[in-house]
């Protein structure tokens, strides 16, 4: 029936989101909420949730204005049913708050990601995971803007709180060294930026799935080209392009700046 089916394809979607095949799994989540609707959902708390899981979905491909107005409508449905803050109330509003820091808000979002840090800083301490993640979104959100001197303070305490919790292993760290990188880069130290990229996609090689690494290369490529290395940097290209491109929706941020640097370069 169309409860078994819109299952079906909720775990479809989630295990495409986890492949990285943002796209299909973007089809597959909406598909199964038409198929299900309220059956799928469960309780007022999981339908928050699962509002909140298919906006992960759409920002992973791209679509940020979608992103924003799933986690909004998780905030209202959760807030509507007169449920208490939880941990998962918080992870919703800090998603919205990186959700907004990919569209024309980014002011926003950093007073937002601000607020929620101080909030978790009172509430459950300096060396809480509330504090801990809050602060990594920060210096994420601080590192595409190129902001080193507002983020380069906040990724070295979100390296050291994440840390104390984290294995080395985690991916979590991978993408820190892409940040660092990305820092060195707005410096203009660019071969630091090389060595710390390379490490990140080094970290990333054994267990990220393809789209993760296609970014990860395609960021490589960019500090290349600004080193003066067009043919490696045209390559890295186009080991990369092809992958975004059907994983993720051009208005997509990794995606749309690899699209800028190929059509600089002369290579689609």
């Amino acid at each position: 029936d169309g409860s078994t089916n819109g299952k079906l394809y909720n775990q479809l979607g989630i295990a495409l989101d986890m492949q990285g095949r943002y796209r299909e799994a973007g089809e597959a989540l909406a598909h199964s909420r038409s198929m299900a609707g309220d059956a799928l959902d469960g309780t007022p708390q999981d339908k928050a949730i699962s509002l909140a899981n298919q906006a992960s979905v759409l920002e992973n491909m791209g679509d940020y204005a979608g992103a924003v107005a799933g986690f909004e409508q998780a905030l209202a449905l959760h807030d509507g049913a007169g449920l208490p803050a939880t941990a998962s109330r918080t992870g919703i509003e800090r998603n919205l708050a990186r959700s907004l820091g990919f569209t024309r808000h980014g002011a926003e979002a950093w007073e937002r990601l601000q607020a929620l840090r101080e909030r978790a800083r009172l509430e459950d301490g300096a060396g809480s995971l509330d504090h801990a993640l809050t602060t990594w979104q920060l210096a994420v959100l601080a590192s595409r803007n190129g902001d080193a001197r507002r983020g380069l303070p906040l990724l070295d305490e979100a390296v050291t709180s994440l840390g104390a919790i984290a294995p080395p292993q985690h991916p979590v760290f991978a993408h820190a060294q892409r940040a660092r990188a990305r820092f060195l880069q707005a410096q203009g130290d660019l071969a630091a930026a090389e060595a710390v990229q390379r490490d990140a996609i080094a970290r990333l090689e054994p267990t990220a799935n393809a789209t993760e690494l296609a970014i990860a290369r395609a960021e490589l490529a960019a500090i290349r080209s600004a080193r003066g290395d067009t043919d490696q940097a045209r390559t890295l290209l186009e080991q990369s392009l092809p992958v975004l491109r059907e994983a993720v929706l051009p208005a997509e941020f990794h995606r749309a700046a690899a699209e800028t640097l190929a059509e600089r370069l002369g290579t689609r």
